[in-house]
């Protein structure tokens, strides 16, 4: 799990040092994890952020990797409203 954001100091809630897609994605991945109720940041949080930004990065690697982002966000989603038992993964 990402911790908390820091708010003072230049630290991830104010944007210092990061790019502007990275920013951008770590706030959704927040939104995305309050909508859960939780205060920390998943990775599977990051990763649908990251996936929900057509322009990223990383939508542009899975697309020459044949693998639509759109598909993988269903899964990825789908998989998040699930329950996971002990020793399942998710994703």
């Amino acid at each position: 799990m990402v911790p908390p954001a820091r708010a003072a100091h230049g630290g991830p809630r104010d944007g210092a040092g990061w790019s502007p897609a990275a920013f951008a994605a770590l706030a959704r991945a927040r939104e995305r994890a309050a909508r859960r109720g939780e205060d920390r940041v998943s990775g599977t949080d990051l990763f649908a952020a990251l996936l929900a930004d057509p322009r990223s990065r990383a939508v542009e690697v899975l697309g020459r990797a044949g693998i639509s982002a759109r598909e993988l966000t269903a899964r990825v989603e789908s998989t998040a409203e699930q329950p996971t038992g002990e020793g399942t993964a998710t994703c």
